[in-house]
């Protein structure tokens, strides 16, 4: 059965914590309570197994964290996908900052980036100058879909 990715607008505190556990399970420092889209993978009584924040500024999608419980049960590629289809259509690429993880960002289009390449708005997001300043690499890929003006 394939993960069904929520989308969480205000969660509970009870919810909170239990992503909070989450996050220190998986070694996750990045803050996720910065505002953004919050979406997450929710198992048995609520349990969250995995979680994402992605962001955005004018054309730019940033997706500020993905954490999803170890053992290759694909909710961290879920949770991927569902991001890249959120974006798409709202924005024209994609970044992340990421660390090891970078080989699993590739598996999805993204591809380094000099840093010096990143628009201003994207440095703006704390994941981003946090993830450069402790030597991560940056990576974009585009969208399917471009921007579209209201």
């Amino acid at each position: 059965m394939a993960a069904q990715v929520v989308r969480i607008s205000e969660p509970t505190p009870g919810l909170e914590m239990r992503i909070r556990r989450l996050l220190e399970r998986t070694g996750t420092t990045r803050r996720w309570t910065d505002g953004g889209a919050l979406f997450a993978v929710l198992g048995a009584g609520g349990e969250p197994l995995g979680v994402a924040l992605a962001g955005e500024e004018e054309r730019d999608g940033v997706i500020h964290l993905v954490a999803a419980s170890p053992g290759g049960t694909g909710t961290g590629s879920a949770l991927v996908n569902h991001l890249l289809q959120f974006l798409d259509g709202r924005c024209d690429r994609v970044f992340v900052v990421a660390g090891p993880a970078g080989p699993f960002f590739e598996r999805f289009g993204f591809s380094p980036v000099a840093a010096g390449d990143l628009p201003a708005g994207v440095l703006e997001f704390d994941a981003v100058r946090d993830g450069l300043a402790a030597g991560c690499v940056p990576l974009v890929r585009e969208l399917a879909r471009r921007w579209q003006p209201d």
